[in-house]
């Protein structure tokens, strides 16, 4: 009698994790790619994409949550306001041109804003560069994030779903604001 139980809870894991978005990133994530590929003279070679959907922002959270600390508590709060993160690692074959970052900057800009895109957050940095752009809803609330980071080795882009407001009213909630103004 145990073995079937235990048939069932090991199939309804794998369906919940196989059927929720979990492992393939979506067809946004890949047209966002594309829209930042397409604007860069840069070859890349993909590493890793994934996604980890509500089961597994679920199941992350339910892990978190059984730590002994305050923190692991505070940090299963926040998990609990995502729905869905998409990450993708691209290898940067040739190398970054330093002169390059900003024009390459504003050209992703031009292509995320025509997207219903708008950034937060825009670095350059020698042969660094960064950006973090936002989408709301109807209603203007935040429902996702895209980030960009890219370097001499590697371009990153991670994707955020879920109440945004949320999590940053529950990360100031436990965390407070605290930062630096750089001195330029």
């Amino acid at each position: 009698m145990k073995r079937p139980q235990i048939l069932i809870i090991v199939f309804s894991i794998f369906s919940l994790i196989f059927f929720n978005g979990c492992i393939g990133v979506n067809k946004e994530f890949k047209d966002l790619r594309n829209i930042v590929f397409s604007n860069t003279d840069y070859d890349f070679k993909k590493e890793i994409e994934f996604s980890v959907g509500p089961a597994g922002m679920a199941l992350a959270g339910m892990f978190v949550r059984f730590a002994d600390d305050e923190e692991g508590r505070n940090i299963s709060e926040m998990i609990g306001e995502i729905s869905r993160v998409q990450i993708g690692i691209y290898k940067n074959i040739n190398r970054f041109n330093n002169g390059s970052g900003f024009s390459f900057l504003k050209e992703i800009n031009d292509e995320m804003n025509t997207n219903g895109w708008y950034y937060i957050v825009r670095a350059v940095d020698h042969n660094e560069l960064a950006a973090v752009y936002i989408k709301d809803d109807q209603n203007e609330n935040l429902r996702e994030a895209f980030i960009i980071a890219l370097n001499d080795e590697e371009m990153v882009f991670a994707n955020i779903y879920g109440d945004l407001n949320g999590l940053v009213e529950t990360a100031v909630k436990h965390n407070g604001i605290h930062f630096e103004m750089a001195n330029r």
